[in-house]
């Protein structure tokens, strides 16, 4: 697991240094907002493989290099407005989704293996961020249908609903988070007793 762990790192830095560079190189002016968000991705694979090439590829450590890896490819697509240099960048982004589900679940493996009764606390965490997802995804897909719905219904009604809709994301989101991190956690900290 190390060693894959260690070729989706090198992979982070690799592509990271790419894109920085291509933000750099813009014949107008550089993409600074992108180039720094590359310059992240870059850096934290190359934390990663330090910290794996020791022996200490852990859970967590695997956890937070897949969401940097996704949030700084995303952000930087876009701070570009999904365009670098006339080209779209969708399947950059796409690359950098799949390096992170491969961080996030060499991550699962290696904090919950061997611990049976972390499974259900994370399937609840991970069910109810799948929910999250999806809802996500529909909302996008039909965004216009929605709108237009929204639109008839009187304002203080539809603040009322966005309101009480807010709040039921926020804590399902709270939720998700919470339970997954601590599923993390605990397998963390029984790993740290076993070894000392």
């Amino acid at each position: 697991m190390r060693i894959a762990a260690m070729m989706v790192m090198a992979m982070m830095v690799l592509t990271g240094m790419a894109g920085a560079g291509a933000a750099w190189g813009l014949p107008t002016r550089p993409a600074w907002f992108m180039m720094g968000f590359e310059g992240l991705v870059a850096l934290t694979g190359f934390l990663g493989l330090a910290w794996a090439r020791g022996g200490r590829a852990s859970g967590l450590m695997l956890t937070c290099a897949a969401g940097v890896c996704l949030l700084m490819g995303l952000l930087g697509y876009l701070s570009v407005q999904g365009h670098l240099a006339g080209r779209g960048l969708k399947g950059w982004v796409g690359l950098r989704a799949a390096m992170s589900a491969a961080l996030a679940g060499m991550a699962v493996w290696v904090a919950l293996n061997g611990h049976r009764d972390l499974w259900k606390m994370f399937g609840r965490g991970a069910g109810v961020a799948g929910v999250l997802l999806v809802g996500a995804a529909l909302a996008y897909r039909f965004r216009g249908a929605i709108s237009s719905a929204l639109g008839g219904i009187d304002g203080l009604v539809r603040l009322a609903l966005g309101i009480v809709g807010m709040a039921v994301l926020g804590a399902m989101v709270c939720y998700a988070g919470h339970v997954l991190i601590r599923a993390f956690q605990i397998a963390e900290e029984r790993r740290v007793e076993a070894e000392g």
